[in-house]
């Protein structure tokens, strides 16, 4: 999957260098979009040498549109 194909077939406006909202490790972080082959690969702010890898529909991953974050492919916080 390229981010070609992301953005065509689920919908996901990802590039690379978007700021995004991951559920890692602990809790919720801030990141930003490395790359995406099979998944899209984010770069979250609090671990900078990490590297976590989310399915474009996965709800634990929240791209930032304007001021609000969306959750993609629905589901809750918990």
């Amino acid at each position: 999957m390229s981010m070609e194909y992301i953005r065509r077939t689920y919908g996901v406006p990802v590039k690379r260098g978007v700021r995004v909202r991951i559920r890692a490790f602990d809790g919720w972080a801030d990141g930003r979009v490395t790359s995406a082959t099979h998944y899209v690969v984010v770069a979250p702010d609090q671990w900078p040498n990490a590297r976590l890898r989310y399915h474009p529909t996965d709800y634990n991953f929240i791209r930032y549109q304007g001021d609000s974050p969306t959750h993609n492919g629905g589901g809750s916080d918990g």
